[in-house]
């Protein structure tokens, strides 16, 4: 028998650090059966390409084509076109990634409150104060 599992879009971070500690969730990705596609900026897709628990890179360009309000319609487009995933890991904290998560259609928005993204994500968890928690431990509670 084989069990089915959901397809996966990461909507990874977009500082170079943070993008390091989100892979905690490919991890846990892994150890599910489940390889991902990544939504990533693309100057940091070369850290990614070879990764074996990713199963599909999605670059964006925070500054050229996706920037601005044009941008948020064409990489809502991009996605639209390019996934259909069924769950999708809101990482970055803005409300623009919110925004994005939802108008590309995904139905399972899962991410961190706060930005007024909650009504955005309807997977929400509340962060508590910077600090508080190491960033790779908030990625790991998304999962």
């Amino acid at each position: 028998m084989t069990t089915s599992h959901p397809s996966v879009l990461i909507y990874a971070p977009n500082w170079l650090g943070d993008l390091v500690m989100s892979t905690v969730l490919l991890e846990r990705c892994s150890a599910a059966g489940i390889r991902p596609q990544v939504l990533v900026r693309s100057q940091w897709r070369p850290l990614l390409e070879s990764d074996p628990r990713v199963g599909g890179l999605i670059e964006y360009q925070r500054h050229g084509r996706h920037e601005g309000l044009a941008g948020i319609a064409r990489l809502t487009q991009d996605l639209r076109a390019q996934t259909n995933a069924d769950v999708v890991f809101v990482l970055p904290p803005s409300l623009r990634s919110a925004v994005v998560a939802r108008w590309a259609g995904v139905p399972v928005r899962v991410g961190y409150s706060g930005e007024g993204r909650g009504v955005l994500l309807n997977r929400r968890l509340s962060r508590q104060l910077r600090g508080q928690r190491h960033f790779c431990d908030e990625i790991d509670d998304l999962w």
